[in-house]
């Protein structure tokens, strides 16, 4: 049977590519320590199970050495789990080996649900998923929500007065209709009826069937679809009394 040799015997350059380990630590906080029988030389690396997470910045003492900081390879802090981890002794600083990824992305930069690396480590996004989303503009301020939006959200249209508009006021008696013309050239245009509160319409109107209630301010756009008019209609024992605007449709 082959001799076998002890770790004294063994070539020293040999040693030196040796991973040893040695280990799991103690710590205070972000002081951590462990005691091993195994001498680690500058320029070697060593694994070591840390007992605990790392807050802000973790130092390493060896033995009855002086504690020395842990850093990153760019320099940082390293953030440590309560985990394995390879490290290499440079003479100053133990820097972890193989940490993976990098970089200053936050949770907000990233979809939630999806997970990612920075120099923190490893974190989920936050970031919510609009989708598509639609606006409808209104005459108030509409706050775009933040988030991720995948490109094919809109903005409805809004179609501004033309230079050839109308404007007016309709009443039509009760149940009865009036036909409203469109002026010459305007035949494929829109009317917005709506009712403003002010006038004395107790009863209902119907243009093409769209209902004006009187106890509250609508807007009902229809379209004369060519035709020289529009037909509006009162449905009440009551004459009703609307205003209206008609301009182009865009095309």
């Amino acid at each position: 049977m082959a001799k076998g040799i002890t770790l004294q015997e063994l070539d020293s350059s040999a040693f030196v590519n040796l991973v040893p380990y040695l280990g799991t630590t103690s710590n205070n906080g972000d002081a951590f320590s462990i005691t091993t029988v195994v001498p680690i030389d500058v320029n070697q690396k060593f694994t070591i199970k840390f007992n605990a997470a790392s807050s802000t910045a973790p130092i390493l003492k060896i033995n009855d050495g002086t504690s020395h900081p842990i850093k990153k390879a760019n320099g940082n802090n390293a953030k440590l789990y309560a985990s394995v981890y390879t490290l290499f002794w440079d003479g100053s600083a133990f820097i972890l080996q193989g940490e993976g990824g990098g970089g200053n992305a936050q949770p907000g930069d990233v979809l939630a649900g999806k997970t990612f690396t920075n120099d923190d480590g490893e974190a989920k996004g936050t970031m919510p998923n609009r989708g598509n989303m639609r606006l409808t503009p209104t005459n108030q301020r509409v706050t775009i929500p933040e988030g991720y939006h995948n490109g094919s959200g809109y903005v409805d249209p809004v179609y501004p007065p033309s230079p050839n508009a109308t404007t007016g006021k309709v009443t039509i008696p009760a149940y009865s209709y009036k036909d409203i013309p469109a002026p010459a050239g305007m035949q494929y245009t829109a009317f917005a009826f709506y009712n403003d509160g002010n006038d004395n319409n107790s009863g209902f109107a119907f243009p093409y069937g769209y209902k004006f209630n009187n106890t509250h301010q609508q807007n009902v756009y229809i379209n004369n679809f060519g035709y020289s008019s529009v037909n509006i209609q009162c449905q009440s024992s009551y004459e009703t009394t609307l205003n209206y605007y008609q301009g182009y449709i865009p095309s």
